[in-house]
């Protein structure tokens, strides 16, 4: 190994990291332990560095106790590391957002409940959570450009989830959140995941991945031509998921393209059965 060129050794220690599934919680780093040579090198990877997960996995969840701050500083020693390491590498960003009703944000961590990341480097964002912090965190990103956006999954709280055939039920779901423009227009979009959400779907186009689960009739009121046509120029996409809001028939939800689905490979439409 001490022969391996140090480009080749960084490949090799992504493909594990990969493998491991260690990219999130950061497991991969006790390579970092073997000598100085990998050290160095793990350190000087910015790949290795550029999955960012707020919830760290491992913790279940937040310590909140005074007599519990350390874990909260570990993960923001952690996430400052990782951004100064990954530095202008596309970030993968997953966050999930504190409930208020589930006690106070440790102030370690209050940073990084808002958009903490550099647009111009985001490629990949997965956020789930409070419906509220998730619509501030959505309003701020609007006013930014994201050049290397590639995956958006947006998951908000109180929504109607699916288990098999049958649609579950939990408390009433909020208004749903606006996804803004800036994003649903980004250049590299490929990938678009959202439960609890609102589209402008006049702007999707080019995707390859589209899954929309609609919580209720929006208002304005949906427009299921719009879906069709939102597919319609989407030519490359593989996996199309459409889950109705409670209400719409699955007869009314006939949607037709003249564009050829060729790479189609996946589709799950559902409404109200008649």
């Amino acid at each position: 190994m001490h022969s391996l060129l140090p480009e080749l050794l960084s490949k090799i220690f992504i493909i594990y990291a990969t493998d491991a599934h260690e990219l999130y919680n950061m497991r991969w780093t006790r390579l970092l332990l073997v000598c100085r040579r990998w050290h160095d090198i793990g350190v000087a990877t910015p790949k290795l560095w550029s999955f960012i997960n707020v919830a760290e996995p491992t913790s279940g969840v937040y310590h909140t106790h005074p007599s519990s701050r350390a874990p909260e500083m570990a993960i923001a020693r952690r996430i400052e590391a990782q951004l100064a390491r990954a530095a202008s590498y596309p970030l993968t960003v997953k966050t999930v957002t504190f409930y208020p009703h589930r006690g106070v944000i440790p102030d370690a961590l209050q940073k990084y409940q808002s958009v903490f990341w550099k647009a111009e480097s985001l490629a990949s964002i997965s956020m789930s959570g409070d419906r509220s912090q998730i619509a501030n965190n959505l309003r701020v990103m609007a006013a930014q450009s994201h050049p290397v956006l590639k995956d958006v999954t947006i998951m908000c709280d109180n929504t109607r989830f699916i288990m098999g055939n049958f649609p579950i039920q939990p408390t009433p779901a909020g208004t749903p959140v606006d996804i803004p423009d800036s994003i649903l227009g980004a250049p590299s979009l490929s990938t678009l995941s959202v439960i609890g959400t609102q589209l402008n779907w006049a702007l999707i186009r080019n995707l390859k991945t589209l899954h929309a689960t609609l919580e209720h009739a929006p208002n304005p009121p949906l427009s299921l031509k719009s879906i069709g046509e939102a597919i319609g120029r989407c030519p490359r996409l593989e996996d199309l998921r459409i889950i109705l809001p409670t209400g719409v028939a699955l007869s009314e939800a006939i949607v037709s393209t003249k564009t050829p689905l060729k790479h189609l490979r996946k589709v799950t439409f559902r409404g109200t059965a008649d």
